[in-house]
């Protein structure tokens, strides 16, 4: 991914970029992993399943999204929105290929040209410069 400023403002771009992408795939993955195993007991979901919340699957999914949470608002404390966002949405290819692969989801026709058409704009905006930026305090908003 190119990228203006620092080879440092570069590689703490990509390493946050990462851990996003990371963070949000893998968590929707593991929770949807986790919730599966909750829903197939008889009865569904209800309230007296909430001892149940102590899934390893649905903690771990849960834990993971926390951390991309986390690393999109330190990404986009430097980076532009306008690049962060895009750049991180190929989150959205892996778990759909996830979902068809490891989950057995169906994914219809219609479905997978949205997703080549993410994956078009998303390569388009990691050819641009990144656009870092600076927080002055009160007066950056002014």
């Amino acid at each position: 991914m190119r990228s203006s400023g620092s080879p440092h403002l570069i590689t703490k771009t990509n390493v946050f970029v990462s851990l996003v992408i990371l963070g949000n795939f893998l968590g929707a993955v593991f929770l949807r992993a986790g919730m599966c195993q909750l829903c197939r007991a008889p009865g569904g979901w209800t309230l007296a399943r909430l001892p149940a919340l102590l899934n390893p699957w649905l903690i771990l999914g849960v834990a993971l999204m926390a951390l991309g949470m986390l690393s999109e608002m330190a990404l986009v404390s430097w980076a532009d929105l306008s690049f962060v966002l895009p750049v991180t949405s190929v989150t959205y290819i892996l778990t759909a290929f996830s979902g068809a692969c490891f989950l057995h989801e169906s994914i219809s026709i219609v479905h997978w040209a949205g997703i080549v058409l993410i994956s078009v704009g998303a390569a388009f905006v990691t050819c641009t410069p990144a656009g870092h930026r600076h927080f002055q305090g009160a007066s950056a908003a002014r």
